[in-house]
């Protein structure tokens, strides 16, 4: 039985500043949409993840300021964290 995987906000904030690709030279973490879906297929190999989900979660998470997206070669979005993430003195790693 698959089943189907529902996106938190919680969970792709991990995903995105956790992933070994996502650090960028100057301290951000960004990540492609396909590489936050294969990461997720990896963590859960039982659920489906769709594509159309995906990206509806992150648009919202755009809207809500949790997030800047980028288009990077036509159709490949790059998501951007705006809040920080980690250190004791709320600046990024």
């Amino acid at each position: 039985m698959i089943i189907l995987y529902v996106p938190t906000d919680n969970a792709l904030l991990d995903i995105i500043s956790n992933h070994p690709l996502s650090k960028d030279w100057d301290g951000s973490y960004s990540l492609a949409t396909w590489n936050i879906r294969n990461a997720i297929r990896k963590l859960h190999p039982n659920q489906h993840v769709t594509m159309a989900a995906l990206r509806k979660h992150l648009r919202g998470m755009a809207l809500r300021g949790l997030l800047k997206s980028t288009n990077s070669n036509g159709n490949n979005i790059i998501w951007t964290l705006v809040v920080p993430c980690g250190g004791d003195n709320g600046e990024p790693d």
